[in-house]
């Protein structure tokens, strides 16, 4: 089941899509075919995020698998596609500690090289395993990643028109930077919870319980 993510490109004959084990998949007929282009190994549910920018750009976020490793402290993990045409796994330390579980949920790259992710971090030295969310940067592609930003409520999707405004939302807020990720304001309280959001051809789409709203640049 091709259930993370499914990328088709302008001629809408060039395909990739992904499954949560690592398996990616390539038609080069419009998805009339496809064949496996990269497998992970161990095959093992590990990621919860995609993003393609191309064909040859492809990111895939997640988490450190099994848990029953029994470690001090479970990093968030990317897949992701170099221009050597490679596949490379890498561990992304957000906050060592131990105790801490980490899991990227949401990835984003603007042009190829600037990427915006949400990660949820649990502290299970806590009762319950205390949460926060935070949106991490990277500036280089996807082979390092800085904390931008830190909630302690659910970030739960963000989108960029470009690689300084975007716009995230938690609960029935929606907040905006205008210098790629370091400052975020709010900009809209809504009076029903926010679900989805997107900027697409000049409008900005936010998904909201029981109606959607819109605006306009």
């Amino acid at each position: 089941s091709w259930n993370l993510g499914l990328y088709v490109d302008a001629t809408e004959t060039n395909l990739i899509a992904s499954t949560p084990y690592g398996e990616i998949f390539e038609s080069n007929d419009g998805g009339n075919s496809f064949n496996l282009i990269h497998e992970n190994e161990p095959d093992r549910y590990e990621f919860e995020a995609f993003y393609a920018y191309s064909t040859s750009q492809v990111w895939l976020g997640g988490y450190t698998s099994p848990i029953s490793n029994n470690l001090s402290y479970y990093p968030a993990k990317i897949l992701y596609l170099k221009e050597d045409g490679n596949w490379y796994n890498q561990t992304v330390n957000i906050e060592i500690k131990d105790g801490n579980r980490e899991v990227i949920n949401k990835i984003h790259f603007i042009d190829g090289i600037t990427g915006f992710a949400i990660a949820k971090i649990n502290d299970f030295t806590t009762a319950g395993g205390a949460e926060k969310y935070v949106i991490i940067k990277s500036e280089t592609k996807g082979e390092t990643w800085n904390v931008v930003h830190e909630n302690t409520q659910e970030i739960k999707d963000f989108t960029f028109k470009n690689k300084d405004i975007g716009w995230y939302i938690s609960g029935n807020e929606i907040f905006k930077t205008i210098d790629g990720g370091t400052s975020w304001e709010l900009e809209y309280t809504n009076d029903t919870e926010c679900k989805n959001i997107l900027y697409n051809q000049d409008i900005l789409w936010v998904i909201a319980n029981g109606k959607i709203l819109k605006k306009y640049f």
